[in-house]
């Protein structure tokens, strides 16, 4: 009998041992609540919102077997993927910007982990916020919905503010992000944003859209080089960047999603030598990395502790 299969079998099993155990460390990893560390002069820290589980059929463009390969790859169980939600604060000349507020109330875990990490919501000057998606908004507001982060100035992309709270009409989500946002326009603490402006300096925001009409990243310019926090380019890390094209069921554009990630792991990758540290909301804890190419799709290369 050839040992051909019994070689195979075995690094399958390798891989997925390596894969479950990966999984683990990550999972004891968002436990522990934040890992902190420094960028140059930038103070980056990720923060853990939650954790839970990613069904394959949000995924779009990709097969049941082409998933259930990709999953056994990556060492997790057929038919679903971790799902992380991250929020990260970064500080640079002695402000503190946070970058997203995740689902917020009782399913949040973004307030007790600041504490560990020594931040407060008060200590915040700027918040944020990538799109309008309950993940990314549901934290801006308390229990009694007043502003979470009193002493920040919210910014926001417009062209959500303009899809998701429209002047008539709804759309699904729109009552969330109303009250999310009301508090900082009430207290003039609040900025949407237009083009490729923020008057902040050393913050530049960067177009992303697709996943939302006004989905942005915002890439900070730190002394070790750029830090970009790119939001929901990907949702699940095992799937999209082998598959940069399979898009989720949230997209509000699929075909704009796909090639907005697309283009931007082109421009990540384009010079080996120029690396831009980036982080997503849903990449696996704590989120912070590089993207990589390998062979004709990409791959995560997580930072080293």
């Amino acid at each position: 009998m050839s040992s051909k299969p019994f070689f195979l079998h075995f690094l399958f099993l390798i891989t997925f041992v390596l894969g479950f155990f990966s999984a683990k460390i990550l999972l004891a990893q968002a436990a522990e609540g934040f890992v902190a560390f420094k960028h140059g002069d930038l103070e980056i820290t990720a923060l853990s919102g939650s954790v839970g589980k990613t069904a394959y059929s949000i995924l779009k463009g990709a097969s049941g077997e082409e998933l259930d390969k990709m999953s056994a790859d990556a060492g997790v169980p057929a038919g679903g993927f971790p799902s992380w939600i991250n929020v990260f604060a970064v500080k640079k000349d002695g402000k503190l910007f946070l970058i997203d507020t995740g689902v917020g109330g009782a399913g949040s875990d973004l307030v007790p982990n600041l504490a560990k990490a020594g931040l407060s919501p008060e200590a915040a000057d700027y918040v944020l916020i990538t799109h309008f998606h309950g993940d990314h908004v549901g934290g801006l507001v308390d229990s009694e919905g007043k502003a979470a982060f009193p002493n920040a100035t919210l910014i926001v992309p417009k062209a959500d503010v303009d899809y998701f709270i429209p002047e008539t009409g709804s759309v699904s989500g729109t009552e969330l992000a109303k009250k999310a946002i009301a508090p900082y326009r009430e207290s003039g603490k609040y900025l949407a944003f237009e083009g490729d402006e923020i008057p902040v300096p050393g913050l530049a925001p960067v177009k992303l859209y697709g996943h939302t009409p006004g989905h942005t990243g915002f890439e900070f310019e730190g002394s070790a080089g750029p830090f970009l926090a790119w939001g929901d380019i990907t949702h699940v890390q095992p799937v999209q960047f082998r598959r940069p094209d399979v898009t989720v069921t949230y997209d509000v554009d699929p075909a704009a999603a796909a090639a907005t990630r697309i283009a931007l792991f082109g421009r990540l990758t384009a010079d080996p030598a120029k690396t831009t540290l980036v982080s997503g909301a849903h990449l696996p804890f704590p989120g912070i990395g590089r993207v990589e190419k390998d062979g004709d799709a990409y791959k995560w290369v997580p930072r080293e502790k």
